[in-house]
């Protein structure tokens, strides 16, 4: 048990880890603005991004709560992976 405890943790740390680095932000703002969007347009797209983050902070507690942190976590990962994978196909 102990030492399960100790390899989730340290996947935790990878994650946020990989997470920090945000390779697609330097790139985001150009691609967006040569879609056409003014500079108040991104903003808006980010503001509306962050909302959304905030809004599922609560329900994927719950859903930890009933199907356990583990799942809860892949089903975020694999939803962050589908909306950058998502840029490749922006046009």
């Amino acid at each position: 048990m102990k030492r399960s405890l100790h390899n989730n943790i340290r996947t935790l740390y990878l994650m946020g880890f990989c997470q920090s680095f945000m390779v697609v932000l330097p790139v985001f703002v150009p691609l967006l603005q040569g879609h056409g969007l003014s500079m108040s347009q991104v903003l808006q797209t980010q503001a509306l991004f962050a909302l959304t983050i905030a809004l599922c902070e609560v329900p994927s507690g719950y859903l930890a709560d009933i199907w356990g942190r583990r799942p809860a976590i892949l089903l975020g990962s694999a939803m962050n992976a589908v909306g950058f994978l998502s840029l490749l196909w922006a046009d």
